[in-house]
């Protein structure tokens, strides 16, 4: 099965926000354990 253009666009808009959304997760998670200890 064929993807188009607009398919893999798409997915690579979604990792990236995902990579994002995890950069934060990570940066916000350390935040709070470095309060925490």
């Amino acid at each position: 099965m064929m993807q188009t253009i607009e398919d893999i666009y798409e997915e690579q808009i979604v990792s990236q926000i995902i990579d994002n959304l995890n950069k934060n997760y990570s940066t916000e998670l350390a935040e709070l354990v470095d309060m925490t200890f």
